[in-house]
């Protein structure tokens, strides 16, 4: 009896738990901490940002019939690449979960930063498409507009995605904070994000009752903590500061999920006779695979360029142009489609690659220039 009135009650744990971090925020407040900058960062952001360009271009091909040879080909650039998304919120995680910048900047600095270049970026792309269907003769509704702004272009979604991981932070660092906490959460997401949609997916193809069971069940449990991208977040904080994933190992990993990937998509869409991307999200373990294969891979091989003396001035500047190039490549992608460019306009082995390096040079080149207007590299890019 004298244990059970001893025991520290667990919400007065938490409530220490959440001061430490108070006091660990204040401490630094107004002090920036100097760590040294991890190269291998800049180089997964400028491969990331190149792959984010042959997904969307490789996408165009899957509109091929699913048996020429034209979509399988498009399905391999395509498979190759499905990675992209969460490494780029691993480096993210990484990099906010290891920081001690006070929450309260990263709201008033990153969140505000993030919203004001999807609001001029939308309403950029919002513009552009009002202004091509006026030239086409159809109607303007400002209603219209101010919901396409909202609603944002096909790859803008992904800002509305990071704000709501820095949202999350300070609860991500109280899991993280925690070893065993941290490991708990870990194999929680694996199975609730991770195992059971994607055992749910390819229930459903063979059986749309029983997938639909399954997902009823575990819908019921609404384990929605443990759903969603702050998985791959706090993994990327965990591959960062652990070596539990070797080169090798980091290799086997991409060639097994993209494997995976690349023939399990075009097994589906075969047996149901059109393109099925069950296989690409992100809630499946292939895709897992390949973006821890890549987040460690490239973290080794940016170590290696560091111990051999490699210039790294030229990736960071490519680095800092990234963000840059993930909000202009859309653009790039419809002027080369005005020039009859894209991934069907010949044989998509060589059509794929050379609509992808030269929509990144567009897009790299026109960040680098706007990138030179001090109120748009402060605000918008």
């Amino acid at each position: 009896m004298m244990a059970h009135m001893t025991t520290e009650p667990v919400g007065h744990k938490w409530d220490m738990e959440w001061k430490a971090i108070k006091m660990q925020e204040n401490v630094v407040q107004n002090a920036e901490v100097t760590r040294p900058r991890k190269h291998y960062f800049d180089l997964m952001r400028v491969i990331a940002a190149i792959c984010v360009i042959l997904l969307h271009v490789s996408a165009g091909g899957l509109q091929a019939d699913v048996q020429s040879s034209e979509w399988a080909i498009s399905n391999f650039f395509c498979s190759s690449v499905r990675w992209v998304v969460p490494v780029f919120i691993m480096i993210s995680g990484s990099l906010f979960l290891s920081s001690e910048k006070p929450f309260e900047r990263i709201v008033r600095e990153n969140v505000k930063h993030m919203a004001l270049i999807y609001l001029f970026w939308s309403t950029t792309y919002a513009v552009m498409d009002s202004v091509q269907s006026l030239m086409c003769g159809q109607s303007f509704s400002v209603l219209a507009l101010i919901k396409e702004i909202v609603v944002g272009h096909f790859h803008l979604w992904f800002f509305y995605l990071v704000i709501g991981m820095y949202l999350l932070i300070p609860f991500m660092r109280m899991i993280v904070g925690n070893k065993a906490l941290f490991k708990y959460y870990l194999c929680l997401a694996f199975v609730f994000h991770i195992c059971l949609p994607q055992a749910i997916s390819l229930i459903s193809l063979a059986n749309a009752g029983y997938g639909e069971t399954l997902g009823s069940i575990v819908d019921r449990m609404n384990m929605f903590m443990v759903t969603g991208y702050p998985f791959y977040f706090m993994l990327g904080y965990y591959l960062d500061t652990t070596n539990r994933v070797s080169p090798s190992l980091s290799v086997a990993l991409l060639l097994v999920g993209f494997g995976v990937t690349c023939v399990g998509t075009a097994a589906i869409s075969a047996w149901k006779g059109e393109t099925l991307q069950t296989i690409y999200n992100s809630t499946n373990i292939n895709v897992l695979l390949e973006s821890v294969g890549v987040f460690c891979g490239v973290k080794y091989l940016g170590k290696w360029l560091e111990r051999t003396g490699a210039p790294l001035k030229p990736l960071r500047v490519l680095s800092d142009l990234s963000l840059g190039v993930f909000v202009l490549h859309p653009i790039a992608m419809r002027v080369c489609g005005r020039f009859g460019l894209n991934a069907l306009a010949f044989n998509p082995v060589l059509a794929i690659p050379l609509t992808t390096i030269l929509c990144a040079l567009l897009s790299f080149g026109v960040a680098y220039v706007l990138r030179l207007i001090p109120p748009i590299k402060r605000y918008f890019l």
